[in-house]
């Protein structure tokens, strides 16, 4: 079925006619609407206007659309809103949006959404809300997200959340992230998480890191694992 010419208006406004729609004019449109409107011209909608989005129409806004958002106008976003963006949005959004999130929209996002997000800017997204991520949304953050934290976002990580990542995200960590990590928050690796760790993993944590891994996990590590060792380092392994 051919679009409406009332759609086609939208999908054809100039970035000025965008930037200056109001809550109002927003929540006025349909979701075929919204989903036809021109992205250009999104990044200068006023956080005001944003902000009164309802969660229909915010969940209806196109990839192309959602890729132009700022970091401060994803924060105006309701809860609610922000959730709506849903899987395949979350997965487009720019690399500046995604080193703004807070803690409070990060929680708002299914897990599967978390699951989907960007790994651009990830690296970028504050320790204070990173801090703040629920278990639940750290355990669904991809392989490849997870490979891009730093050690101080790690070290933000809550033990508790440390200790319910899966093997598979502790295997995505990098070297230096591991590295870095406080003795504290590698203590709480379990025994199945050990499982996950690699050779480069292992042979790039310091002899405080090493000592500090559970007796229980130390135990589980395959020659393998540990082929990468130095004499000191396999000897603060296993010296306990």
């Amino acid at each position: 079925m051919p679009l409406q010419p009332w759609v086609l208006h939208f999908s054809s406004l100039n970035s000025s006619a965008v930037a200056g729609l109001s809550s109002t004019t927003l929540n006025a449109l349909s979701s075929t609407a919204i989903a036809a409107l021109a992205y250009r011209g999104i990044s200068s909608i006023s956080t005001a206007a944003i902000a009164g989005l309802s969660s229909t129409n915010a969940g209806a806004l196109s990839a192309s659309a959602i890729a132009q958002l700022s970091s401060s106008q994803l924060s105006n976003l309701t809860t609610n809103a922000f959730a709506a963006l849903g899987t395949t949005l979350t997965g487009n959004l720019n690399s500046a949006a995604v080193a703004g999130l807070s803690s409070t929209t990060l929680n708002a996002l299914s897990s599967a959404a978390i699951a989907a997000l960007s790994t651009s800017g990830i690296s970028s997204i504050s320790t204070a809300a990173i801090a703040g991520l629920s278990s639940t949304n750290a355990g669904a953050l991809s392989a490849s997200a997870i490979a891009q934290l730093s050690y101080g976002q790690l070290n933000a990580l809550s033990t508790i959340t440390i200790a319910n990542l899966t093997s598979s995200s502790i295997a995505s960590i990098s070297t230096s992230g591991l590295a870095g990590m406080t003795t504290a928050n590698i203590s709480k690796l379990s025994s199945a998480q050990f499982a996950g760790l690699t050779v480069a993993q292992l042979s790039s944590m310091t002899t405080s890191g090493l000592a500090a891994l559970s007796s229980a996990g130390v135990l589980t590590l395959t020659s393998t694992q540990t082929a990468g060792l130095t004499d000191s380092q396999y000897e603060a392994l296993m010296i306990r």
